[in-house]
């Protein structure tokens, strides 16, 4: 049986922020998406933000997500956040949303190059993003010889 469950967006942040307002409807505000990282040195440790989106699962049923972070030059996977995603709802009329934010503090990144995240539900890779890393020394002497 093929999962209902469909990846919409996964997206890198600088930082992301919940503001309570009075009527009870939070709103959330989403600070610079990132692509790549420039670092004073390798290795070092990065924080950021992560803001995933899921649609089209079932109502009244609990989906077990993970969002993996992977270093593609050793092929490893360096963190594993769990994500549950169940709405309780007698509604079939609309697509239901799933929506998650994380704040990922100190991350350990061993080298340059890309970095993967990946929504996976049962084993299976819903959709994915990336981003790189870059050692601001040789950014500076590639700059210096353009």
């Amino acid at each position: 049986m093929k999962n209902s469950i469909r990846f919409r967006s996964l997206v890198v942040l600088e930082d992301v922020n919940v503001v309570p307002v009075p009527n009870n409807d939070p709103k959330i505000v989403l600070t610079q998406p990132l692509i790549n990282f420039i670092v004073p040195f390798v290795p070092t440790q990065l924080s950021f933000s992560i803001m995933a989106v899921v649609s089209h699962y079932l109502p009244n049923t609990q989906y077990q997500l993970e969002i993996l972070i992977i270093n593609t030059v050793q092929n490893v996977v360096i963190n594993t956040i769990p994500w549950t995603v169940y709405e309780e709802s007698d509604r079939s009329d609309i697509t239901l949303g799933g929506f998650f934010l994380s704040n990922i503090k100190n991350l350990v990144i061993a080298n340059e190059g890309e970095y993967l995240l990946e929504i996976r539900y049962n084993g299976e890779t819903l959709g994915s993003s990336s981003f790189e890393v870059y050692h601001e020394e040789r950014v500076r002497r590639n700059n210096d010889h353009h």
